[in-house]
């Protein structure tokens, strides 16, 4: 499993486990597409053995909001995957008295109006990701010493289809777009991308593409899926690259986020110095670079309209010196609004 380079809200433990950080939430969180209305932010506050969910303004994020509800868990903060269109969130939480977050956490669907748990030991390292017609979800479970992929009915927790992944493969949901759902694998050969089509109540593999001989992190799919933008690692070294996924070579335009720099992206030449890829556009992508005089951002998600980031604003220079972090939004003419709360952070944009 990977290192985790800029530690999430799912590693804050009250006891003295640890587990690898999920690699999958930004993901997640760029096919949340909002629908007509001002932009508001879905917050996550910690505390220790509870988490409350808020819907705040983004230009306010100190703001108390109008409260969603107060997850209680096992000091394992729940993972979150804004439903499509907004209004949902699907949410893996690791409930009270339960010890083992890769197969013990829960599933849970929250709107305004209603809470239900859909489906049950599930791995919460795994993230969670909805189909872009927000029908169905992809999450993880483990099988032994390997990873199980499940389809599951978004409404009801159903399982539609599922696969069990290589032994000693680290398999990660990416997305589901256009009917495929996408995961990406892990193992001695290096990192690869496969699309998996339903057939049959399997996942089925109908094509994979090589990604890099090194381990990868925080893949996201373009929004017409033509494309995939993704980390790579080796040792405490990052950098982002780009793969076509409809045969030609893929360029687009690497924007730091919360700066006014912005840097060709081709494929085959990663771009040093940078993480956390997140779609702007067809043609851009927003990434975290560094050494920055004013500290650096991790992206999280831009909403689709406003071109406004959310982000992880971090006060150190660089990912082995992060220094403080706070949750903020830079707008798309570069002021920025941040949280003076330790311990908030942004799940996604909400309509």
């Amino acid at each position: 499993m990977l290192p985790q380079p800029f530690p999430g809200a799912s590693q804050r433990r009250v006891h003295a486990l640890s587990i690898v950080a999920f690699a999958l939430a930004a993901a997640a969180l760029l096919l949340a597409a909002c629908g007509p209305g001002e932009p508001r932010l879905l917050v996550a506050d910690f505390r220790g053995d509870a988490t409350a969910l808020r819907i705040v303004d983004p230009l306010d994020l100190d703001d108390p909001g109008e409260p969603l509800a107060v997850i209680a868990h096992a000091g394992w903060d729940p993972v979150g995957a804004i439903r499509p269109g907004g209004r949902a969130v699907a949410l893996l939480v690791l409930p009270p008295g339960r010890s083992r977050p890769a197969t013990q956490a829960a599933l849970e669907i929250l709107t305004p109006d209603s809470r239900v748990r859909i489906a049950d030991r599930l791995d919460l390292a795994g993230g969670v990701a909805w189909s872009d017609d927000a029908r169905h979800l992809l999450v993880r479970a483990e099988a032994g010493d390997a990873h199980r992929l499940l389809l599951l009915d978004a409404e009801t927790g159903a399982p539609l289809a599922l696969r069990d992944g290589p032994r000693g493969v680290a398999v990660f949901p990416v997305a589901m777009i256009g009917g495929s759902a996408w995961a990406a694998e892990i193992g001695p050969g290096g990192s690869s991308l496969i699309e998996l089509i339903r057939e049959d109540g399997l996942l089925s593999e109908r094509r994979r593409v090589q990604l890099s001989r090194e381990a990868t992190r925080d893949w996201q799919l373009a929004p017409d899926a033509s494309a995939v933008a993704y980390g790579i690692q080796r040792g405490n070294l990052l950098s982002v690259a780009v793969k076509s996924l409809r045969g030609d070579p893929s360029a687009v335009s690497a924007r730091t986020a919360g700066g006014p720099d912005a840097e060709p992206l081709s494929e085959g030449t990663p771009l040093a110095r940078a993480a956390a890829p997140v779609w702007i556009s067809e043609e851009a992508v927003a990434v975290a670079r560094w050494p920055g005089a004013d500290g650096f951002a991790v992206p999280i998600a831009a909403h689709p309209r406003s071109g406004d980031l959310a982000v992880r604003l971090f006060s150190g220079p660089e990912p082995a010196d992060r220094g403080a972090e706070s949750a903020a939004v830079i707008a798309a003419d570069g002021t920025r609004a941040a949280s003076a709360d330790p311990d908030r952070r942004i799940i996604g944009w909400w309509n």
